[in-house]
């Protein structure tokens, strides 16, 4: 199958490579990532339809980089009215808290369900990679089924964490070695108290998070009042396509302290 690729460098600048492939299998999805220093790729099938729907994916890579997430939904949208496949993929990015995370995302909801839906579609018009996108949303209410793919990755973690009810605090969360934090890559919290949330990052389900790594030096749990016990949180180093790069877990123990 020949494919015409087009590029976006992370300056914004559009690339359009005059070359045909050869490559086999389904068309090979969007991914719209925000990686400085680094460019886009995207691929679409020859011909005037083709070139149209890679030019769309390009413009809207363009926002991403340049943070303009919602802007990057209303362009997908528009077009995914009346093209498929690779754009809905694309538009299912940008609703995707694990992708978004992965992005250092900021000021975008995500709709977990939304994304799904828009993923099982591409995956009816033959978008493969949309598969390994549910499974990992799916991962992050269950113990993550894939293998460590990054030995030498370690997670470094406060444990116990101690806490009082209504109350802010910290959750240290170091990756080490510092320069091994990959590009795409973020950190997937599980087994927070339901009712808990984080300083930073994307809402999953409830007690599950995606954060960017940018966020981890502030990182905060903020508990409610009423919140009290002691829960098992796993932390963990996933790539964008939800493959685990290294766990750690500790304990959350909230509660009140006594009087003296």
């Amino acid at each position: 199958m020949r494919r015409c690729v087009l590029a976006v460098t992370s300056a914004g600048l559009l690339i359009v490579v005059a070359a045909a492939v050869w490559l086999s299998g389904s068309i090979r999805p969007l991914k719209l990532r925000r990686e400085p220093e680094q460019h886009l790729a995207m691929t679409a099938e020859p011909g005037p339809e083709g070139m149209r729907v890679a030019e769309v994916l390009a413009r809207a890579a363009m926002r991403v980089s340049s943070g303009d997430i919602a802007g990057a939904r209303d362009m997908l949208a528009t077009a995914e009215a009346s093209t498929q496949g690779p754009v809905t993929f694309a538009l299912a990015e940008t609703y995707d808290p694990n992708v978004l995370a992965s992005w250092g995302a900021r000021g975008v909801s995500p709709d977990v369900v939304k994304a799904e839906a828009l993923y099982r579609k591409a995956l009816e018009f033959g978008v493969g990679r949309a598969h390994m996108r549910l499974e990992a949303l799916n991962a992050t209410s269950s113990t993550a089924r894939t293998p460590i793919v990054t030995p030498g990755l370690a997670i470094k973690v406060s444990t116990p964490l101690l806490a009082e009810p209504a109350s802010r605090v910290h959750l240290s969360i170091e990756i080490y070695p510092p320069a091994a934090a990959l590009r795409n890559s973020f950190v997937r919290i599980r087994g927070l108290p339901p009712a808990a949330l984080l300083s930073e990052g994307q809402a999953i389900s409830p007690g599950a998070w995606a954060v960017p790594l940018w966020a981890l030096a502030t990182l905060s749990v903020i508990l409610p009042a009423g919140v009290q016990g002691q829960s098992d949180v796993a932390i963990s180093l996933v790539n964008i396509d939800g493959n685990l790069l290294a766990e750690t877990r500790t304990r959350l123990i909230v509660a009140r302290s006594r009087p003296e």
